[in-house]
């Protein structure tokens, strides 16, 4: 949905995540959806086709609620040209008013390993349910991961600044009143160098990470589709992940769409994940230098850690046990060329002294 902006002279999308939050939505009904671990696929499909008629902000309803809806959105279109045009001026000095004295805590690494499992956690040591969160504002959703540049300046993007913009709106109001700020983003790693120098020891870092080959069949299970017994539709040519990864991807990948459509899934995969662990490898030593930095290995790692975490916060929230769905992994996964740069990601991961993960 565009609106026009006549202040800036330019129309503004706005994230669908931000119309859920400002319409009528029910969070719990999208957390219901996705579930813990995200493996209902039917019901995820079917809470995503009613995002058109979410985007209908005031159909069918009452006047007086329609209105409300109206003034709520009017002004959260207002703040969010106020902090765009603060955060073209001087990002640094707006981003560390906008967290003050708070700790934030984000929560990053490749899809399906083990996130929401974190976010669920962490926000649990702090007495708050997961589903009192709009769900696309909190987790993957806003920013929208096209609009996030792999670059160190990335208030050089208008279009991520106007969707960074409508996050941090929508923190302000959420956060208010809280010592802490939460959010889990996969594609907010893509510049958490650049988040890291600005917000520094105020900024923990939870880096979650899983070997890419049960990450690929935990992605067609959440899909509802079963095909770890048929590795033949992993290793040929398919147009399958192109939207799921493409936007992600946007400017790690430098290939030819023509040539990029012609990978099997399995090396769309791997190499999104090669590139994205890269860039956090790339600027490892300054992260450590600049915040906490956590690296969590999926498996017994993340439940070690939230258990942990609860009790520093002096809470006794309860903890989900861990246990993972165990695939085993086709043989001929092994003989993809594709591995051989795993091989050297893997070196240097040793050589910074990380835990690599099993597939």
């Amino acid at each position: 949905m565009q609106v026009y902006c006549p202040e800036l002279n330019k129309n503004i999308r706005l994230n669908t995540h931000v119309l859920d939050y400002l319409g009528p939505g029910d969070n719990h009904t999208a957390w219901s959806a996705r579930g813990l671990k995200g493996h209902d696929g039917a019901a995820e499909q079917a809470y995503k086709s009613t995002f058109s008629s979410a985007q209908q902000l005031l159909a069918d309803l009452p006047r007086a609620e329609a209105e409300k809806i109206q003034q709520k959105t009017a002004d959260f279109l207002q703040r969010t040209i106020e902090i765009y045009r603060s955060l073209k001026q001087n990002p640094k000095k707006y981003l560390r008013n906008f967290l003050a004295d708070r700790q934030f805590y984000l929560i990053c690494g490749f899809y399906r390993s083990g996130g929401t499992y974190l976010l669920t956690h962490v926000l649990r040591a702090f007495n708050q349910p997961i589903s009192s969160y709009n769900r696309g504002m909190i987790h993957d959703g806003c920013p929208n991961k096209s609009h996030i540049p792999a670059t160190l300046s990335p208030v050089e993007s208008d279009e991520f600044l106007l969707e960074f913009s409508q996050w941090l709106a929508w923190a302000e109001e959420r956060f208010k009143d809280e010592a802490y700020i939460v959010k889990k983003s996969t594609a907010l790693g893509k510049i958490v160098s650049w988040l890291a120098t600005i917000f520094q020891d105020q900024l923990t870092v939870l880096f979650h990470y899983r070997h890419p080959f049960p990450t690929l069949l935990s992605y067609y299970d959440y899909r509802g589709k079963t095909l770890q017994s048929d590795s033949n539709k992993l290793l040929s040519p398919s147009a399958d992940l192109n939207n799921y990864l493409q936007g992600f991807t946007r400017g790690l990948i430098r290939l030819p769409q023509n040539r990029y459509n012609k990978l099997n899934p399995l090396t769309k995969l791997t190499l999104s994940w090669i590139v994205y662990h890269s860039t956090i490898l790339q600027d490892f030593k300054a992260l450590e230098k600049n915040c906490h930095f956590k690296w969590l290995k999926f498996g017994p790692a993340l439940e070690q850690f939230v258990r942990q975490f609860i009790q520093n916060n002096g809470k006794q929230g309860k903890v989900e046990k861990f246990a993972p769905r165990q695939r085993t992994i086709p043989r001929d996964f092994f003989k993809q060329p594709i591995v051989k740069q795993l091989d050297h990601l893997r070196d240097r991961w040793t050589m910074l002294g990380i835990s690599f993960p099993d597939p």
